[in-house]
C-alpha cells in the first residue's frame, strides 16, 4: 500500500519546482529548490535541485550533490545522506503527528531553512455508498440511461484544516472504463479545501473494480502551493514557498485509513 500512497503523491501534487527566474542570469544565482512531503510511517526524503534561470535549457541534472542536510526534530539532529538517486534521506528519523520538524543547509554561502508540523490523522473517513454501478452509454431505444447519484465522502474536522482527497485502483489489471466522457484518469484528485466532506461523481473514476479512496489532511503551505496555479513562460510569477531564502516546499501530511469503494 506504501507504493500507492507514494504513486498517488506524485500524482495529486501539481507544483512547479523549478520555476524560471525572471532574472537574466547576469549577477543572480539560481536558488536552490526544496521538495518534501513527510508523512508518519514513511521515510523522509527531501529532493533538492536548483532553479532554472530565464535563457537556460533546462538540459542536464538540476540536483544539488553534497549538501549537508539536517532535519531538527526534538532537540535532535538528523542527517540525511543523499541516495544514488540523488534524494537526501533518513530512515531512522521518527515522524509524529503533533511533532515540529525544521530542515536545514546551506547552499551557495546562504543558509537554506524550513519548518513544519505534521497534522494529526484525519478520523472517522466514510463514503456512503460502498459500490457505484456505471450507467451504459452508447445510445439506443429508450432515452438516455439514468445517471448515479454521487457518493458522499465524509470526516471529522473540527479545527477547519485542510484536506485533499484521491481516487487510486487498486485492482491489477483492472479495466478502464472508456464509455464515460469526462474520467479524470488514475489517481483523481479534487483541490484542497477546509471542508468535512465531498461529492463524488461518478466520472471521477477511471476503472471499474476496487478503487480506494484516500484522504490527505495537509498544512496550509501546500493548500497554497496546489491552489496558486503554477508558474509557466507566459504567466512568470511567484509560486508560493515556505522555504526561507529558497524554493519550494518543505511539508508534512498524515492519511485516513483508506475506504474502499467498488465500481461495476
Amino acid at each position: 500500500m506504501n507504493k500507492i500512497i507514494s504513486c498517488i503523491l506524485m500524482l495529486m501534487i501539481i507544483v512547479v519546482l523549478n520555476a524560471c527566474s525572471k532574472n537574466d542570469g547576469s549577477g543572480y544565482e539560481a536558488k536552490a529548490v526544496v521538495e518534501a512531503y513527510i508523512q508518519p510511517g514513511q521515510k523522509v526524503s527531501v529532493n533538492i535541485t536548483r532553479e532554472i534561470l530565464a535563457g537556460e535549457s533546462g538540459s542536464g541534472t538540476l540536483t544539488i550533490s553534497g549538501l549537508s542536510v539536517i532535519v531538527r526534530h526534538n532537540g535532535t539532529n538528523y542527517t540525511l545522506n543523499q541516495n544514488p538517486s540523488g534524494v537526501y534521506e533518513n530512515a531512522s528519523l521518527p515522524v509524529i503527528a503533533g511533532d515540529s520538524y525544521e530542515l536545514s543547509f546551506n547552499y551557495d554561502n546562504t543558509t537554506i531553512t524550513a519548518t513544519t508540523t505534521v497534522p494529526d490523522k484525519p478520523t472517522n473517513f466514510a463514503c456512503t455508498p460502498l459500490a457505484l454501478t456505471i450507467p451504459a452509454f452508447g445510445g439506443g431505444i429508450g432515452g438516455p440511461p439514468s445517471v448515479p447519484e454521487p457518493l458522499k465522502a465524509t470526516w471529522d474536522n473540527l479545527n477547519g484544516d485542510y484536506h485533499l482527497l484521491a481516487i487510486k485502483s487498486v485492482d491489477a489489471g483492472a479495466s478502464q472504463i472508456s464509455t464515460v466522457g469526462g474520467g479524470q484518469g488514475p489517481g483523481f484528485s479534487n483541490a484542497p479545501d477546509q471542508a468535512n466532506n465531498k461529492e463524488i461523481n461518478f466520472r471521477a473514476f477511471a476503472y471499474y473494480g476496487r478503487n480506494a479512496l484516500i484522504l490527505y489532511r495537509i498544512q496550509p503551505e501546500l493548500a497554497a502551493m496546489y491552489n496558486s496555479g503554477g508558474s509557466n513562460s507566459q504567466n512568470l510569477t511567484t509560486v508560493p514557498s515556505n522555504v526561507s531564502n529558497g524554493l519550494g516546499i518543505f511539508t508534512a501530511v498524515n492519511i485516513a485509513d483508506s475506504v474502499f469503494v467498488t465500481v461495476n
